[in-house]
């Protein structure tokens, strides 16, 4: 009798010292969530069942993600469900070893983005301590997306709701999250997705986390087990065992995605440094064409001038090219040469010239150019014309003026040279000369033509020099 009252007094007792396991809970089904005060989800019916095999107390603390975390951190709970592992949060917390489902982040968003560098400079809003926001933080630097990060403290459906209302144009979710509920917001998953991850349990208690991974290895071996009956409750999985190579396969899948990101984000900085050579060569190349001496220009075969330089509108008298053609400028006495040229381009494909051309200013001022033009060439035809002209206004009246001084001085040369010769002739021949007055007179004369013939040797270098600076043709 003795006995039968030490035992029930013990069975009264022991319950009493059942070991109580706070669990962290937050809205994010069907994984774990509270409705109506009744918690719910795969994981809720996981650590219910390996509550009651362990004999544990459970008690559920109710609070967003990010404040589960920190208490978590804090120990004020003992386990936290529906977390995704990372190496930064292994810094913090232990994991289960067995995953309880793979997930990755999304896109979620009113239009359609089908790469994630469409993101550019968007606004784009995520849970504050998510790993999935973190991870798109990280994407949007390698790629230099310049995106706004919302970060909200909150649940998914928060970010949900801020990219349905307008405060962001896309949100960042998980795969199982926003499969179910993106829409119910008016919201369509895209094809950005990225960081696959492991999602388990988390706790600083290290001998519980090895309880649960027992429990969870042993259910996972069975077909009939609660793990199975709840991802078909849940989920509409059947319950049958996942052959390992399923899991394989997906860790191999994980490996190429992660690779393909990396290979990605290399090749996103390789780009991005050959952009900017390219960009540095076409800055350096406007400096020169907008600032170079020369006058460039660029016009279609039909005279249409498509690029011109600062240098050309300023001696042309035009505030741009607009409306404006290569023959508007050409001298109708000249356009037949201009014309014969561009002939000459069409056939040959080669450049042409240099050649000179007179042309009119837009207040009808003489120009002269020397030309040479280029053919631009596209799947070996002839598009355009590339010029290169040269004001030589000033040297052609410079030429001008030098050939009119070398015809006065042949003129001059001529009109005293023959008198003087005969003159000296004279005084040879003549007998009213005798003595010094004649021989005077005529080192006189020969002086005098001496004179000539050193102003004839000017003329003549005055030729030469004139063919040497200006290629005169003869």
């Amino acid at each position: 009798m003795k006995s039968l009252i030490i035992f029930a007094l013990l069975m009264l007792i022991l319950p009493s010292f059942a070991l109580e396991v706070k669990v962290g809970v937050y809205d994010n089904p069907p994984l774990v969530s509270r409705q109506d005060s009744k918690y719910e989800g795969l994981y809720i019916d996981l650590i219910e069942h390996i509550a009651e095999k362990e004999g544990w107390k459970i008690i559920y603390v109710y609070d967003t993600f990010p404040n589960l975390l920190r208490k978590l951190e804090n120990g004020e709970i003992d386990l936290m469900t529906a977390i995704a592992y990372s190496e930064e949060r292994e810094k913090l917390y232990k994991f289960t070893n067995e995953t309880i489902l793979s997930n990755w982040g999304l896109i979620v968003s009113k239009d359609r983005y089908n790469s994630i560098l469409e993101m550019k400079g968007l606004r784009v809003a995520g849970l504050l301590g998510d790993v999935y926001t973190e991870s798109f933080k990280k994407l949007s630097n390698a790629f230099e997306l310049n995106c706004e990060i919302l970060e909200l403290e909150g649940e998914y459906k928060d970010v949900l709701k801020a990219v349905r209302d307008g405060l962001a144009d896309a949100g960042i979710v998980s795969r199982i999250y926003g499969s179910l509920y993106a829409k119910d917001y008016g919201l369509e998953i895209t094809n950005v997705i990225f960081s696959p991850i492991s999602l388990r349990f988390a706790s600083k208690n290290k001998e519980l986390l090895s309880i649960i991974d027992r429990h969870v290895s042993e259910m996972k071996a069975d077909s009939g087990s609660i793990y199975y009956q709840s991802l078909e409750k849940w989920f509409g999985v059947k319950s049958e065992i996942i052959p390992s190579w399923i899991y394989q396969l997906a860790l191999a899948g994980a490996l190429v995605i992660c690779l393909l990101i990396f290979g990605n984000i290399l090749l996103g900085r390789e780009v991005r440094r050959r952009s900017k050579k390219i960009e540095e060569a076409l800055n350096q190349y406007e400096y020169l064409w907008e600032n170079a001496n020369d006058i460039l220009y660029i016009h279609d075969l039909n005279g249409d001038i498509l690029k011109i330089n600062r240098k050309a509108l300023e001696l042309f008298g035009y505030e741009s090219s607009l409306g404006v053609k290569f023959w508007d400028v050409v001298d109708p006495k000249y356009r037949k040469i201009a014309e014969e040229k561009l002939k000459e381009i069409l056939e040959s494909k080669k450049f042409v010239g240099p050649y000179e051309i007179l042309c009119r200013a837009k207040d009808g001022r003489e120009i002269w150019l020397e030309i040479i033009s280029h053919p631009i060439i596209k799947d070996g035809e002839v598009v355009a014309i590339h010029g290169i002209a040269r004001d030589i206004t000033e040297r052609k009246k410079l030429l001008e003026q030098l050939e009119k001084n070398i015809l006065l001085i042949a003129h001059l040369v001529d009109k005293i040279r023959n008198p003087l010769t005969v003159a000296r002739v004279y005084c040879e021949l003549s007998d009213e000369f005798k003595g010094d007055t004649n021989e005077r007179v005529i080192n006189c004369i020969d002086t005098v033509i001496d004179l000539l013939s050193d102003l004839e040797k000017a003329w003549i270098e005055s030729e030469r020099l004139r063919d040497l600076l200006f290629g005169w043709d003869k």
